[in-house]
């Protein structure tokens, strides 16, 4: 398998390189080498193909720690402590893209 993983200079990248290196080819991409905003502008190695595209569970990461199954971010002590109410991050993530959308346009 290989695994395109864009930001491989930080030192996030540099940690996931390692881990993932178990599953497969991984292939590291700096800012200079890919702009994930223009799909064209992608190695062919990244450009996914619907098989190569598959769902993916915490189990199928060798990690040393225990992940949970279900790691949405619980809000409920948040809410209280300050009473506020997090947006929908659907929402948030619609309101994003369209911005994006929109300045490609120009």
């Amino acid at each position: 398998m290989t695994i395109p993983l864009p930001g491989a200079n930080g030192q996030v990248g540099h940690e996931l390189c390692l881990t993932l290196a178990a599953l497969g080819e991984v292939v590291a991409l700096a800012r200079p080498e890919v702009d994930l905003a223009i799909p064209e502008s992608l190695p062919e190695i990244v450009q996914p193909t619907p098989s190569a595209i598959a769902p993916v569970t915490t189990a199928d990461y060798p990690m040393p720690a225990a992940r949970p199954a279900n790691s949405r971010l619980a809000t409920t002590k948040l809410q209280n402590a300050f009473a506020v109410t997090p947006s929908d991050w659907h929402a948030s993530v619609d309101a994003v893209l369209g911005e994006i959308i929109s300045e490609m346009r120009l």
